[in-house]
């Protein structure tokens, strides 16, 4: 039967590749409870993988890994209660920023995998042992209504997590939205659904799969929409750096423009000097008009300079005059009482 197989293959390359993308907005932007939500994705995406593997007729007319009459049963209900505790998790921790390192992610992939692990050993091994909730390869028995509802009360729980939390974002209102999808598969199943391949087995299939899908599209959107305005932001600083840039360079050129001039004039009043004691007669007061000229840019240029540095200086409002004296004094006195 292809119908199980390509729907849980949908599931598992959704729910992995949901938690991927939540593991590494947790690592950017240092959120422990994305990590969590992640987890509740990848523990998904991974027990689907033996319940695949596990389901009759799927690949063998009694199932994979020596699975009994119970195991796929009872791994659809570790599988439906995954994500809603992970919900819960996510609403319940707090939204401060702490940094998420890779040795915490890789910690936190190493436990689900070894969780899905004993839970598939344990339904495999222990498959007589377990409560029975299906009669036949395709009846319920009255048990699995009372199993299927507790995940059913946990996917509300988690709806009702997510309704009362303040502030949401977008992301939380997309996940509503998966939320609602994984309720009305569960209701299905545990109200309606009689049996495997009647019409509600085939109608909560399509619903599971339209919530991973929804969570999976809203995680992309807002991951293009973050790089977009990453682009624009870097697009921006480069802009504001190309107009400083040109600032300082229109700056540079009005200070050389300054400096240049007054030291212009006193190398052309020095060669003038130069000339004039070079002659046979120097005229005295030419030379101290042509020396004032000198001191007059000398000093110009002293001011150019001060202004400059004052400019690119910080200031210091706190500077208050001292009275050298006292302090001398003060120092004297202290010095004589130590001897």
């Amino acid at each position: 039967m292809g119908f199980i197989p390509a729907t849980e293959a949908v599931l598992v390359t959704c729910d992995l590749l949901v938690a991927a993308l939540l593991a590494s907005q947790a690592a950017t932007i240092g959120s422990r409870a994305l990590l969590v939500l992640a987890g509740g994705f990848l523990f998904d995406g991974l027990i689907i993988i033996p319940h695949l593997l596990t389901f009759p007729s799927a690949f063998t007319p009694f199932g994979l890994l020596g699975a009994g009459l119970q195991t796929t049963a009872w791994l659809y209900i570790f599988w439906h209660f995954g994500l809603p505790a992970a919900v819960v998790g996510y609403v319940c921790l707090p939204r401060e920023r702490r940094a998420v390192t890779a040795a915490a992610i890789y910690r936190d992939i190493s436990v689900v995998v070894g969780l899905v692990i004993l839970l598939t050993w344990i339904v495999t091994t222990y498959d007589n042992m377990l409560p029975q909730l299906f009669a036949d390869r395709r009846g319920f028995t009255p048990m699995a209504h009372y199993v299927t509802a507790f995940d059913f009360a946990a996917s509300v729980v988690a709806l009702l997590a997510l309704l009362a939390r303040p502030r949401k974002s977008i992301f939380d209102l997309w996940l509503m939205v998966a939320v609602i999808a994984l309720v009305g598969e569960l209701a299905v199943t545990a109200f309606i659904m009689q049996g495997r391949f009647s019409l509600g087995f085939y109608a909560s299939r399509f619903l599971s799969v339209a919530a991973s899908i929804t969570v999976l599209v809203a995680l992309l959107a807002e991951t293009v929409q973050q790089g977009v305005r990453l682009a624009r932001t870097n697009l921006a600083l480069q802009l504001e750096r190309s107009r400083k840039l040109t600032s300082l360079d229109a700056a540079l050129g009005a200070i050389v423009h300054e400096v240049r001039q007054p030291i212009s004039s006193i190398a052309n009043n020095s060669e003038a000097v130069q000339l004039i004691l070079d002659g046979p007669a120097p005229d005295i007061e030419e030379l101290r008009e042509i020396a004032g000229e000198i001191l007059e840019n000398s000093l110009r240029a002293n001011e150019i300079v001060k202004s400059i540095h004052g400019l690119f200086s910080e200031s210091r409002d706190d500077v208050q005059p001292v009275e050298i004296n006292g302090v001398v004094s003060r120092v004297v006195r202290g010095r004589q009482g130590v001897l």
